[in-house]
C-alpha cells in the first residue's frame, strides 16, 4: 500500500511540473471527477432521487471517454493520469453497485467480484506490475454498466435481472483471471531477468577469480617490492569481496527459487 501510495505522489508531483496551464490539467481532473461518485450518486439515490442519480451517473461515466481524448489532444498524458485512471473507475463501478444494490439486491453478488479486480490492480500498481486493460474487459465494464442500468428500471422482470446479473458475474470473473494471468506471467519475466543477471555476474566474477588465482610471478630469494606488497594486499581484498558477493548473489537465487 505504501509503495502505491508513494508511486501516485511522484506522479502527482511530476504532472503538477510537466503540466503547468489549467487546460493541460483537465483530463486529469475529469479522470478524478468519477472519485466523487460516492458522494452525489449514492445521497440521490438513497433520497429516492433516481432520475437524479441516473443523469449524475451519465454524466461522470462520460469523463472515462472524454479525459482520453482531451490527454492526447492537449499532449497532456501523465503517468498520474494513467495510474489514476482504472482506481477511479472502481470507485465509480462499485458506487454503481452500491446504489444500485438499494434497489437490486442481485447486484450484491456483482460487486465482491468486482472489489476483487480492483484489489488484484492495486497489488499490481504496488509492486510495479503494470495491467493492460484487455479486450475483453472493457466488455466486461459495459455489461456491467447495461446490468447497472436494469436494476434501475422497475419495469424490468426479475428473470432479466437474474440473467444480466449472471452474465455480468461470469464476466468479471473471466476478467478477474485473465488479470491474474497477466501478472503471475509479469513475476515470471522478472525472475527471468533477475536469474539471467545473476548467472551473468556469476560468470563474470569467475572469470575475475581465475584472474586474480594465477600466480604472481616473483623473482626467487630476492625481497618484494612495496609495489609488489600493494599488488598482492589489493588482490586478495578484491577476492574477499567477489566471495562475498558471490555469497549474496547465491543467496538471493535461493530466495527466488522459494518464491
Amino acid at each position: 500500500m505504501k509503495n502505491a501510495f508513494l508511486k501516485l505522489k511522484n506522479a502527482f508531483k511530476e504532472n503538477i511540473e510537466k503540466n503547468k496551464t489549467f487546460v493541460s490539467q483537465i483530463p486529469n481532473i475529469l479522470t478524478c471527477s468519477r472519485a466523487l461518485a460516492p458522494f452525489i450518486i449514492l445521497p440521490l439515490v438513497f433520497t429516492g432521487n433516481i432520475p437524479g442519480a441516473i443523469i449524475a451517473g451519465a454524466i461522470l461515466a462520460s469523463t472515462d471517454f472524454f479525459d482520453g481524448i482531451l490527454a492526447r489532444k492537449l499532449d497532456a498524458q501523465s503517468e498520474f493520469g494513467r495510474l489514476m485512471d482504472p482506481i477511479v473507475d472502481k470507485i465509480f463501478a462499485i458506487t454503481l453497485l452500491a446504489g444500485g444494490a438499494s434497489i437490486n439486491p442481485l447486484l450484491i453478488c456483482n460487486i465482491i467480484p468486482e472489489i476483487a479486480i480492483g484489489a488484484v490492480n492495486y497489488k499490481a500498481l504496488s509492486e510495479n506490475k503494470k495491467v493492460k486493460s484487455s479486450k475483453f474487459g472493457k466488455i466486461k465494464t459495459w455489461i456491467l454498466s447495461i446490468n447497472i442500468l436494469l436494476s434501475f428500471i422497475p419495469s424490468i422482470s426479475i428473470i432479466y435481472k437474474i440473467i444480466s446479473t449472471y452474465v455480468t458475474f461470469v464476466a468479471q470473473a473471466i476478467t478477474f483471471n485473465n488479470y491474474v494471468k497477466e501478472i503471475k506471467k509479469q513475476y515470471v519475466e522478472d525472475e527471468k531477468k533477475t536469474i539471467e543477471s545473476i548467472e551473468d555476474k556469476e560468470e563474470k566474477s569467475e572469470n575475475l577469480e581465475k584472474k586474480i588465482e594465477e600466480p604472481v610471478i616473483t623473482k626467487p630469494n630476492v625481497e618484494k617490492t612495496p609495489r609488489e606488497i600493494e599488488l598482492e594486499r589489493l588482490l586478495r581484498v578484491t577476492k574477499e569481496i567477489l566471495e562475498a558477493r558471490k555469497q549474496k548473489e547465491n543467496e538471493a537465487q535461493a530466495y527466488i527459487k522459494k518464491m
